[in-house]
C-alpha cells in the first residue's frame, strides 16, 4: 500500500485515504472532519481546535490487519472531540507520548497498547472499548461522564 499524506490542517468535511496514512507533523483539525483510512494510520500529534470534532475510521470490514498509532492527541480538548473507530481489520491501537490521550476509542477487535515515555504518567481521558489493553508505565484512566449526554 502507498502511504498518503494530507495537508497538516483538516478544515472540516470528509476525507478518504485508500491505503496507509502518516502524519509526521502535527495534524490540526478545525471544524467537523471525518477521516476514513483503509490501511495503517499513524500520527505523531493531533491538535483539535475548540469546537472541532474529528471522527477517525481506521480499517475495513474485511481484509488484511491494520493498525492505528497515535502520539500526543487532543490534550487540550474534550473527549467527544476525537472519536476513533477501529473497523474489524483494525487489530492494534497504540497510544504513546508524554502527556496522554483525550478522546474515545471504539475498536472491539483491537489490542490497545499504551506506551508511556520515561517516568511520566500517561493520562487517558474519555472512554475505550477494545478487545484487550496493555499498559507499559504509569497510567491514569479518567472516564469522561460528559460522554453520556
Amino acid at each position: 500500500m502507498e502511504c498518503v499524506q494530507l495537508a497538516n490542517v483538516l478544515t472540516g468535511g470528509s476525507y478518504y485515504v485508500s491505503g496507509d496514512f502518516s502524519a509526521s507533523q502535527n495534524l490540526q483539525v478545525e471544524g467537523a472532519a471525518t477521516l476514513y483510512v483503509t490501511g495503517n494510520f499513524s500520527a505523531s500529534s493531533i491538535t483539535i481546535s475548540a469546537g472541532a470534532v474529528l471522527r477517525l475510521y481506521v480499517g475495513q470490514p474485511t481484509g488484511a490487519a491494520v493498525s492505528a498509532t497515535l502520539g500526543e492527541v487532543n490534550d487540550t480538548g474534550y473527549a467527544y472531540s476525537l472519536q476513533l473507530f477501529g473497523l474489524p481489520t483494525c487489530t492494534t491501537v497504540t497510544l504513546s507520548g508524554g502527556n496522554g490521550f483525550t478522546g474515545t476509542i471504539y475498536a472491539p477487535e483491537a489490542a490497545c497498547r499504551i506506551n508511556v515515555n520515561g517516568n511520566n504518567t500517561f493520562n487517558f481521558q474519555g472512554a475505550c472499548v477494545a478487545n484487550s489493553m496493555v499498559v507499559n508505565g504509569h497510567f491514569n484512566f479518567h472516564y469522561d461522564r460528559n460522554l453520556t449526554r
